[in-house]
């Protein structure tokens, strides 16, 4: 069911001539991913992954599926990385090092640390985050160039 959605998104949606498109697939190795990589053209991918050990193994699991397909990983993204303090200090409330750990096996950057941010909620997210989210699209949009 799975991949006939994802073939069906992939070969009858007439998307137009598009700058960037964002697909947000499960963790892992399973049918959504293989799908997507047989199915659509991909210029690269990012992995996400979150401050745990099995996090760290099953992004690191999913990235072989784009290494093996030749489709570039860009980076790495940690999300919910750190609590941001009033004080401007960042305290890693999971631990740390888990993405990077993933980045060095990949030989790719860590892009971003999304931070455990209630605005992310809501319709006014803070301007630190934002500026995070704003970095972190500029850099994915000079690695798409290269």
């Amino acid at each position: 069911m799975v991949t006939s959605a994802i073939k069906q998104f992939a070969e009858e949606m007439v998307w137009g001539n598009l700058d960037v498109m964002v697909l947000d697939l499960p963790p892992g190795t399973g049918d959504a991913v293989l799908s997507v990589v047989q199915l659509v053209p991909l210029d690269g991918a990012l992995v996400v992954t979150t401050s745990n050990s099995l996090a760290a193994v099953t992004a690191a699991r999913g990235a072989m599926i784009f290494e093996k397909s030749s489709v570039r990983v860009l980076g790495v993204v940690d999300n919910m990385a750190y609590f941001p303090m009033p004080d401007g200090s960042k305290e890693y409330i999971f631990g740390e090092g888990y993405a990077a750990g993933v980045a060095a096996q990949l030989e790719v950057p860590v892009l971003a640390e999304i931070p455990l941010d209630k605005s992310l909620h809501t319709d006014k997210i803070s301007e630190s985050s934002e500026n995070i989210f704003d970095n972190l699209a500029r850099k994915i949009l000079e690695l798409l160039k290269k």
